[in-house]
């Protein structure tokens, strides 16, 4: 059984980012990647790198144990700054959805 704490982060997409960030005379511009809101809450709370995705056993980690990326003194600053919410799935409500599929079937009896 998998501890937890030990459970992978699997991105649902990544995306490029044109967004950066300075801080201690060093810039940090970060990949885009689409997690689950517990996976975001993850990394917010320190349990997760933000530039590696590697979860940890306890919160804010000097450093991350795979990338070195110094989480302690740098992730939080670094979420504030870059984080965004993003909608991911259709454009379009379950309401339009049914419009559409219900049009396609009157078409489909017409032809």
């Amino acid at each position: 059984m998998i501890e937890r704490w030990a459970i992978p982060v699997i991105p649902l997409g990544v995306e490029e980012s044109h967004k950066a960030v300075e801080i201690g005379g060093r810039v940090f511009s970060n990949k885009t990647f689409i997690l689950k809101p517990e996976d975001v809450e993850r990394v917010r709370l320190g349990y997760v790198c933000i530039n590696c995705l590697e979860p940890h056993p306890y919160t804010w980690p000097e450093r991350c144990k795979v990338c070195d990326f110094p989480i302690e003194r740098f992730q939080e600053r670094i979420f504030e700054a870059l984080y965004e919410e993003v909608r991911v799935g259709p454009s379009t409500t379950l309401e339009e959805e049914w419009e559409i599929a219900k049009e396609e079937v009157r078409k489909q009896r017409e032809t």
